[in-house]
């Protein structure tokens, strides 16, 4: 199995950083443009039990990749867990743990792991491909989220409204 861990700190709230990773649409806002994310389905708030599908279509890929991800685990303002039910990949599971460093700030940590979709494809995995593309992915998720919490003329931990 593969590994790959990423955190963040932010200046919000746990409750108000935790709500927002919660709302699947929001998934689409952090993932880059190039990555065509779509949510087809999915309960906001997501709770234990919860399946959310999403439609990927990266560029050069004429298709829509589908992902049903399953809410695993659950703990309010403490975690959750989705897994992979049906996707690209044979095994993925990705835990979002969120902890209070100090009062208002936030450290995000996501941890996922996951294995080749079929033995054919297990270079994606050894070379690094599939590692780049989420750090890639972290690097701008990065991005999106500070400027989400930390934009100046914003009340400590109001996350701006969804369209």
């Amino acid at each position: 199995m593969n590994h790959i861990r990423h955190s963040i700190e932010l200046a919000a709230p746990v409750p108000a950083v935790f709500a927002y990773y919660a709302d699947p649409a929001n998934v689409a806002r952090m993932a880059p443009p190039q990555l065509n994310v779509r949510l087809v389905h999915g309960d906001s708030p997501v709770r234990l039990g919860s399946r959310v599908v999403f439609a990927i279509r990266p560029r050069m890929v004429p298709f829509d990749v589908k992902w049903t991800l399953e809410i695993s685990e659950f703990e309010k303002d403490r975690l959750f867990v989705d897994r992979l039910r049906s996707g690209p990949f044979a095994h993925w599971v990705h835990r979002h743990l969120f902890d209070e460093v100090r009062p208002g700030v936030t450290r995000v940590t996501d941890e996922i792991e996951f294995g080749a979709p079929v033995p054919l494809f297990s270079w994606v995995v050894r070379t690094g491909f599939v590692q780049d593309r989420l750090r890639e992915l972290f690097a701008f998720r990065e991005q999106v989220l500070r400027d989400e919490f930390e934009s100046s003329g914003r009340r400590e931990g109001e996350a701006a409204s969804s369209p």
